[in-house]
């Protein structure tokens, strides 16, 4: 797991390492976009060479084919066991490349500079990396940390909507098995205020509230065994809608698939006779504020349904899911049988 950083930036971190080659694994956006901050940071010197590898950020390029083109470089560079990936971009990056660190050489160091609202407040964050598989999202991947991860909140201006409304739907999750308080106060700006408003809200401090959420459960269950699956709320549902469009070759982002998810389960968790009517209701009108909720055909409910059955939680062949009881409080390890699943999808 990484340990706290004496050094507050990425700057500080790299002035005072010794790593002699560097690896920026980076959306290819950013080094339009970011210009100045790629050239500040990244710029050749006596003591560090650095090399690039851009990635389109769309999740019909997380594959291992993509993993592969990295891994060849990081060989042909000659890169070892005392070198350095840094992962550029937001939760596709952090996931391809922190899986590459894994198993390259049996494992290299990382860290993550997450420049999307989605990494800054989940993905990279927990050590969990991989890529998609068969169309199974995350099908491949393990669980290795990065040393370090810096926020840098200049990102956070050049997010388009969309993309800043994908990172909100982790942020609104996290807040809804963790913390009550923070909850209605978003609750408060989603139903109150424009969505410009809304992103001025969201802050450093913010994003590191929520952050803490997810690493203080990290630290609990490391291996994602146990409490740490709390964390997966809302991604039954939304892994199987993710997969499903990987499968029709259409995107869905991550954050649009989750918010989906929290909306279905949370309804699965009222009618399983967990979470109270009036607490479902106030969840489902703040997603549908924000979010469209997909509507299944017969056929994407049979798939989905395949998809569900594949999830990494299951035990025994029997579907477990990560539930709500109230808000701000998570819960683990819920059987769910496949005719519950599908009566969601019926009314």
């Amino acid at each position: 797991m990484k340990h706290p950083s004496p050094y507050n930036t990425l700057q500080s971190y790299l002035e005072n390492s010794n790593f002699r080659k560097v690896m920026v694994v980076c959306d290819e956006r950013i080094l339009q976009l970011h210009e100045e901050f790629v050239r500040i940071h990244f710029a050749d010197n006596q003591h560090t060479q650095f090399f690039f590898f851009p990635i389109p950020v769309t999740e019909s390029h997380k594959e291992m084919s993509m993993v592969m083109q990295l891994l060849d470089q990081l060989l042909i560079h000659h890169f070892d066991k005392n070198h350095l990936i840094i992962n550029l971009g937001g939760g596709i990056i952090s996931d391809l490349g922190g899986f590459a660190a894994a198993v390259y050489k049996r494992g290299i160091p990382f860290i993550n500079v997450p420049t999307t609202l989605l990494g800054m407040v989940d993905a990279a964050h927990g050590g969990k990396n991989g890529v998609n598989f068969h169309h199974l999202k995350n099908g491949l991947g393990s669980i290795y940390f990065p040393q370090q991860v810096f926020i840098e909140p200049l990102f956070l201006y050049t997010l388009s909507d969309q993309e800043w409304l994908n990172g909100f739907a982790e942020l609104l999750k996290t807040a809804l098995i963790g913390d009550a308080e923070l909850w209605y106060k978003l609750e408060l700006w989603v139903l109150g205020e424009s969505l410009s408003q809304l992103r001025s809200r969201i802050s450093a401090q913010v994003i590191k509230q929520v952050a803490n959420i997810k690493n203080g459960l990290v630290q609990q269950d490391p291996q994602d065994r146990g409490v740490r699956q709390q964390l997966n709320f809302g991604h039954t549902i939304g892994h199987a809608l993710e997969s499903l469009h990987l499968e029709k070759e259409t995107e869905l982002p991550h954050g649009f698939a989750v918010a989906a998810g929290i909306y279905y389960e949370t309804e699965l968790a009222t009618r399983k006779g967990i979470l109270a009517i009036n607490q479902k209701k106030r969840v489902q009108r703040v997603i549908q504020r924000l979010y469209d909720i997909p509507q299944l055909d017969q056929s994407e409910q049979s798939r989905l349904i395949h998809f569900i059955s594949q999830d990494k939680k299951n035990k025994n062949g029997e579907i477990h899911m990560s539930l709500i009881s109230e808000i701000g409080k998570g819960i683990h390890g819920v059987p769910v049988s496949i005719a519950e699943i599908e009566s969601l999808f019926r009314e």
